[in-house]
């Protein structure tokens, strides 16, 4: 009976070390897959989280970029605004300019309309005093040589009459 007991006992004990061995391995192989895997989800896990931080990075990039270019552009809006007022200023001004000479041209115009009058009444008084400045000498001839002549009669008279007796003066 002994050996119907210690035999299946033997064999049930090496069964038992057999499964035990074989559950450790089993348990050791088990930890390893789930260690593997952990290792594989924290580097899919790291690869994203990488992954992210570089789109991340990239986007504040593109996000400081667009800012930079807003930047950009409003300056340059900024800078073609205040060219075109100036530009604007400068044709105002020319403007102005053109008008100012316009009417200093119409008014010179008129100044020389009448300066034009003037001369023109000035140029007729000319030869009006031409013409009497000529008929005066036309007629001086003549009175000078009666001037001469009546000198002469004047003359020939104080010679031939005796002088008048002064006749008392009343007081």
């Amino acid at each position: 009976m002994k050996l119907y007991i210690i035999l299946p006992l033997a064999a049930l004990l090496a069964f038992a070390g057999y499964r035990w061995s074989a559950v450790a391995v089993l348990r050791q192989a088990d930890a390893d897959r789930q260690a593997a895997h952990v290792a594989a989800h924290a580097a899919t896990l790291k690869a994203e989280h990488d992954a992210q931080q570089q789109a991340l990075a990239a986007t504040f990039a593109a996000q400081e970029q667009r800012k930079q270019e807003r930047a950009d552009q409003a300056a340059r809006d900024l800078a073609d605004q205040a060219a075109r007022q100036a530009a604007l200023d400068h044709l105002d001004a020319a403007r102005r300019r053109a008008a100012d000479l316009a009417r200093q041209l119409d008014r010179l115009k008129e100044d020389l309309a009448t300066e034009g009058k003037a001369v023109a009444g000035l140029e007729t008084a000319k030869t009006e005093a031409l013409a009497e400045q000529s008929s005066l000498r036309d007629l001086a001839t003549p009175a000078g040589a009666n001037l001469k002549n009546l000198s002469a009669l004047v003359e020939k008279l104080a010679a031939a009459a005796p002088p008048a007796p002064a006749l008392p003066v009343a007081r």
